[in-house]
């Protein structure tokens, strides 16, 4: 990672085909880097020009989503490629909006707006660094429910399902195979199409089930996990989950609420041939590892854990299956990051009325998330670089303001904390969240600005 995780050092390289608007998407990230959960009005403050020359960089036709997210996803890519290895997270978010919105899709029963789904690339080295926004499309349904029977629209390129194997394809191209790559994905990744695609192309995935009834040489893949014997037992700290509703889907509650505990997991590993379904155009088998992942003894009242997850990576030592296991438990890093766009950014409550409004916004604050992610996640790793989320003078800056004075050399969570305070945190009141903290980088910023016009005064 560079010096610090700067919003605007990510979009200095954007070719807009137009000097200005160029210039103008670097300020416009510096403004927002510095008041990541205000509204377009309130960042701008009284300068009511800059409001206007914001509305209008956001409105010109020239300006897509896919120019402003262009240079974050080259600084991702440039990061993963320092790693000899990084796993590439996929996941979709709903992005719901109030109000009337010209070309906005059906989410949810009744609500408006669209679905992003996106790529993060993660470090695959335990630390589950945040790398950057590899890939994001945009998924708009129609406003009718799409009735036909899921053969009839086996060959539709419009599916949504398409979505994982088309963001696959983009990433590989920008890797351009400068990187080994590991794709983790979850539940609602679970299709034999896919993986087909992606065995056949000979990429490298960890992907859990969700289809235990899934046809193997040996019946089902429930079937052809009876009796294994255990390979390792390994704690792991499970965080707390709320009642959530799978992405794409109509079925209710398939992902339960979850109270935070450490689990005590069983780890079992094998390989099977899976079986292509009925009257489908695929290759008849494929042959993957599976890893199966149980808590036999759960709280009272808790679902236990059961994580079934096919992969192309070794399963020959037990060093090899916890890696696999470890990769998947990278996924709450996307979680985290569509927590930082939805809550630190305030992405959902931005006032813009069309569709391509609403996407050059995401763009321009796809790199602040990751900022406020990366500055989150290094305050709390225990290495020494985790001080690198700030600057020298920011944290000179920081150690002025901050109550009780900052040590000169402070830990990561002491920093983590005065940032946290400067937003208004308590400190009795648990881990600061994604509000709390992009007010403090916000007053943090505000600080350093003011320092340094003063430090100019002086000279």
């Amino acid at each position: 990672m560079s010096d610090r995780a700067a919003a605007a050092d990510e979009v200095r390289g954007a070719d807009l085909e137009d000097a200005r608007l160029s210039h103008r998407f670097v300020q416009l990230v510096e403004m927002l880097e510095q008041h990541p959960d205000a509204s377009f009005p309130d960042a701008c403050g009284s300068d009511r020009n800059a409001l206007e020359a914001t509305y209008r960089f956001l409105r010109n036709r020239k300006v897509t989503y896919e120019r402003l997210m262009d240079p974050h996803i080259r600084a991702s890519v440039d990061r993963m490629v320092d790693r000899k290895v990084a796993l590439v997270v996929h996941d979709t978010t709903e992005f719901v909006f109030k109000g009337d919105r010209e070309g906005l899709g059906r989410v949810q029963s009744k609500l408006q707006g669209f679905m992003g789904h996106f790529a993060l690339a993660v470090s695959a080295d335990g630390m589950r660094e945040a790398l950057g926004v590899v890939g994001m499309r945009p998924i708009f349904r129609p406003q009718t429910k799409v009735t036909a029977h899921w053969r009839a629209r086996y060959f539709d390129p419009s599916k949504e399902s398409r979505r994982w194997g088309e963001l696959v394809d983009d990433v590989a191209t920008r890797v351009a195979g400068r990187v080994e790559i590991i794709h983790v994905m979850d539940r609602e990744a679970d299709s034999y199409e896919l993986l087909s695609k992606l065995c056949l192309a000979g990429h490298r995935f960890v992907i859990r089930t969700r289809f235990a009834s899934r046809r193997t040489s040996e019946g089902h893949l429930e079937d052809s996990l009876v009796g294994l014997e255990t390979m390792t037992t390994r704690e792991v700290s499970l965080s707390f989950r709320r009642e959530r509703h799978m992405t794409g889907t109509g079925k209710s509650a398939p992902r339960p609420a979850r109270h935070a505990r450490v689990a005590s997991l069983h780890v079992r590993a094998r390989s099977v041939t899976l079986r292509r379904p009925a009257r489908t155009p695929l290759p008849e088998e494929l042959r993957v590892n599976v890893v199966h992942v149980t808590e036999p003894a759960p709280p009272p009242g808790q679902e236990p854990v059961d994580w079934k997850l096919y992969t192309t990576e070794p399963i020959d030592s037990v060093e090899a299956v916890l890696k696999i296991v470890d990769h998947y438990r990278s996924r709450w890093v996307i979680e985290e990051y569509f927590k930082a766009l939805k809550t630190g950014c305030s992405y959902e409550k931005r006032q813009l009325g069309n569709r391509h409004t609403l996407l050059n916004a995401l763009a321009v604050l796809t790199p602040i998330a990751w900022t406020l992610l990366a500055l989150r996640q290094q305050c709390r790793s225990p290495q020494p670089s985790a001080l690198s989320a700030l600057t020298a003078q920011q944290l000179h800056v920081l150690r002025k303001f901050s109550r009780p004075p900052l040590p000169e050399t402070p830990s990561a969570r002491e920093v983590l904390l005065a940032v946290a305070a400067l937003g208004g945190h308590i400190k009795n009141n648990g881990e600061p969240g994604w509000m709390v903290l992009g007010r403090g980088l916000e007053r943090l910023l505000a600080y350093e600005v003011g320092w340094s016009a003063a430090i100019r005064d002086q000279s």
